[in-house]
């Protein structure tokens, strides 16, 4: 089952309540507890689209034409976005101790590059981080990757409430 364009714009524009159930008909005004004038705070602040940096090569042209459609919303609300890159260690050898030298590796950085060119993000706005697969107890080093991703989508996510804020006193001035 795949999103369409109208059930995604419902659900980056607040429209759609918390917990709602992706069902197999699409999301319409008529959905129970559908939000005709949703807050800030119901709308959606930052998108992370979440893709495999090992596979990421192998994408269909369907499910990138998807994905493109979908920025292509994001980018038309001015929502802030990013892309997690998955699985590095399986795009180069990188050690459990050395998890924090992803940012220098030459194959992230290809991975990186790549993805930035097809998804048309900035590198910077590409975030690489390394799965827990085989680990059976929490390692700082891999840890350091995800918890800066964080803090890279609620720092994103901050700059759209402040923007949003903005508009709203300017609004108000006129």
């Amino acid at each position: 089952m795949s999103i369409d364009s109208e059930e995604l714009s419902f659900i980056l524009d607040g429209n759609l309540p918390n917990h709602y159930k992706f069902e197999v008909r699409s999301a319409s005004t008529h959905t129970k507890g559908f939000v005709w004038k949703p807050t800030v705070m119901e709308k959606i602040h930052v998108v992370a689209f979440v893709l495999d940096g090992s596979t990421l090569n192998l994408l269909s042209k369907k499910v990138l034409t998807n994905l493109l459609e979908m920025k292509s919303l994001v980018v038309d609300r001015e929502i802030p976005h990013v892309v997690i890159l998955t699985n590095i260690d399986k795009i180069c050898c990188l050690e459990d101790d050395n998890v924090q030298k992803a940012f220098t590796n030459g194959l992230v950085e290809t991975a990186v590059n790549n993805t930035a060119r097809v998804i048309g993000l900035p590198r910077s706005h590409i975030l690489p981080v390394k799965n827990y697969e085989k680990e059976i107890r929490l390692k700082t080093n891999i840890n350091i990757l995800a918890l800066t991703t964080l803090r890279r989508l609620l720092m994103f996510a901050d700059d759209f409430l402040e923007n949003q804020y903005d508009q709203e006193q300017e609004n108000a001035q006129i």
